[in-house]
């Protein structure tokens, strides 16, 4: 009995750690600055966590329980009903008898372990990438065209988040990061590059011209091209530095953990959208063993199939469930793979790193939760049916 406990937790936190390390390795390697696969997009997030499903259950899989088939008379797989490495998996698992309570308590404490161990050691790995963000010194030449204007207050970065990175890190923090401008010399003479460069292209119309603010937001012009304000504005100088400092803090945290595309209703939009989507997982992954044991008779294409096919489509169906409903949490699935990087945040000494969010933490735990019983439970009713 104590080993097959022992299996069970090796399989579980095994599983587990590889699902994290393989997903959020992705997400690392495609929104950390400097990495060689930045940029990649949301594709190759949702291939890691495909992958990060489907190489676990080939590899460990099988271990997590096996029976004895009577009728052929050697050890049979029994499937992956008993191999979850998610917590809402698991416990829907036990409430339609699948696995003993106690043994779910077992898999939650594997599964939290491995995924805490997985979000430590990407952190290890990619620890060059977690650079912090470096203003200029006082003796160093700006390269903004708008620094020489004391009107436009634009922080010169040495470094900053450009590109994709911001589209998986939109949301606006509830708190802002801290930071100091950097106060460029006053010139008399100087009305500044921008505004000389815009008033010879007609976009500003010089005597309607007010002060800048430093997010540059506070400019009369004309109504036809009212459009073009911020984009030349943004593009010629950039953000400002307590927007630079936001989104680096929302990058560093998203590598880790989920968090909304917006917080408008997030409570309500992001717990179902997490609901949702840990319910279809749950459905079709227990559905998927359900209809092999029911139609498959042979135990040699029954044990192939448990071995092969079925960790491909439960790998296929994550990165499907990714890239179909990602958009609204990230999405975590898994509440494991969202707290056990969390709790990594928190604890490890990342450099400028901003708030772990424990605001929005309850989410990916809640309503996975809630799926995976929804999920399974259906499941178990549609086996009754076929």
């Amino acid at each position: 009995m104590a080993s097959d406990y022992g299996k069970l937790f090796v399989a579980e936190f095994v599983g587990t750690f590889l699902l994290v390390l393989l997903g959020n390795g992705a997400i690392c390697n495609t929104l950390l600055p400097g990495t060689k696969g930045h940029g990649f997009g949301f594709l190759g997030i949702a291939a890691g966590f495909a992958f990060g499903v489907f190489i676990p259950l080939q590899m460990v899989g099988h271990i997590s329980e096996q029976r004895k088939d009577s009728s052929c008379g050697f050890r049979m797989l029994k499937g992956w009903e008993n191999s979850y490495f998610n917590p809402a998996v698991s416990l829907g698992g036990a409430v339609i008898g699948h696995i003993s309570w106690v043994k779910m308590l077992l898999c939650w404490a594997a599964e939290m372990s491995g995924a805490i161990v997985a979000g430590f050691l990407l952190f290890i790995t990619y620890l060059p990438h977690f650079q912090d963000l470096e203003l200029i010194g006082d003796d160093e030449k700006p390269d903004c065209l708008c620094c020489n204007s004391e009107d436009a207050k634009v922080a010169v970065l040495r470094h900053e988040i450009k590109g994709s990175s911001k589209r998986f890190a939109s949301t606006k923090n509830l708190k802002s990061g801290k930071g100091k401008l950097v106060k460029p010399e006053k010139n008399a003479n100087d009305v500044g590059p921008v505004k000389q460069l815009l008033e010879r292209l007609n976009v500003l119309d010089p005597e309607k011209m007010e002060d800048h603010s430093k997010s540059m937001q506070k400019v009369v012009i004309s109504s036809d091209i009212k459009d073009l304000k911020v984009k030349h504005l943004v593009d010629a100088c950039g953000p400002n530095l307590g927007q630079s400092i936001e989104e680096h803090q929302e990058v560093k945290l998203v590598v880790f953990c989920t968090r909304p595309s917006t917080v408008h209703l997030f409570w309500l939009f992001s717990t179902w959208a997490e609901f949702f989507g840990t319910a279809l997982l749950t459905f079709c992954a227990f559905a998927f063993g359900n209809t092999a044991k029911s139609s498959i008779t042979d135990a040699a294409t029954l044990h192939l199939y448990t071995r092969g096919l079925e960790p491909l489509l439960v790998g296929l169906l994550v990165g499907g469930l990714i890239l179909a409903l990602g958009g609204v949490t990230g999405p975590a699935l898994n509440p494991a793979r969202d707290l056990g990087p969390r709790i990594v945040h928190w604890l490890m000494p990342i450099p400028g790193k901003g708030s772990s969010e424990w605001w929005y933490a309850w989410v990916p735990v809640v309503g996975p939760m809630a799926g995976g019983v929804v999920g399974a439970l259906l499941a178990d009713q549609l086996k009754e049916l076929t």
